[in-house]
């Protein structure tokens, strides 16, 4: 995702330079610059349509995925395009494959049967076909530090071998009759207006991991 922020930020910046520049000169007027520059974001902004090829037709680019390439590839021959010269993608090893997600699907086939719906972590590896065992379900300490999760992963280590394991229990979902919120009320307005925000929470404990880390884990 950064890397496809930066190109679309490269885009925008070099798109305003080429909709008005001419060749340099020692007599050139650079007294109305500022109202070139204005004039040129303004009548020739391509911000719409370069935030719409890289969010819409390319959609998500995970780092080391065909989207991520594909996309990159565009830029090239987009800035290749404008003038710019020596434009090329350069390999780098960020600690993973090339990956993408084709397909995933999951079912539970007893006691009862269902389908599971998931969203699958990036990079994991694929299963080499259809993967048929029993579920267990872990519960790993709440905010724990790496002694704290290794010292629990070691002592479930015997009992998650060939499983299928599900982290953390189910949360029940209840029901709303409620209509959703759909603008800020008044006394919160009231509360910014007059300086009131609420206090901000204190910075979080290096020494504790995030979910993301965990789930890494």
């Amino acid at each position: 995702m950064k890397i496809g922020s930066a190109f679309a930020f490269l885009l925008l910046t070099t798109r305003v330079w080429a909709a008005d520049s001419s060749p340099h000169s020692p007599e050139m007027d650079y007294s109305n610059m500022d109202a070139r520059i204005r004039k040129a974001v303004t009548e020739h902004s391509q911000i719409l349509r370069t935030t719409h090829i890289l969010a819409d037709i390319y959609g998500p680019r995970l780092t080391g995925s065909p989207n991520l390439k594909a996309a990159a590839e565009w830029a090239v021959a987009e800035m290749s395009a404008l003038g710019m010269q020596d434009g090329h993608l350069e390999a780098w090893d960020f600690g993973h494959s090339g990956w993408a997600n084709l397909s995933s699907s999951g079912y539970i086939i007893s006691p009862v049967r269902d389908q599971l719906y998931f969203k699958v972590l990036a990079w994991t590896p694929g299963t080499r076909g259809t993967v048929r065992t029993q579920s267990i379900v872990i519960n790993p300490p709440k905010d724990p530090t790496v002694e704290r999760l290794t010292q629990y992963f070691g002592s479930i280590h015997g009992k998650v071998r060939n499983r299928i394991v599900m982290v953390g229990e189910g949360s029940p979902v209840p029901i709303n009759l409620e209509p959703v919120m759909r603008r800020i009320d008044d006394k919160f307005i009231a509360n910014v207006l007059s300086g009131n925000t609420p206090p901000k929470e204190p910075p979080p404990d290096p020494n504790i991991l995030t979910e993301g880390q965990i789930s890494q884990r």
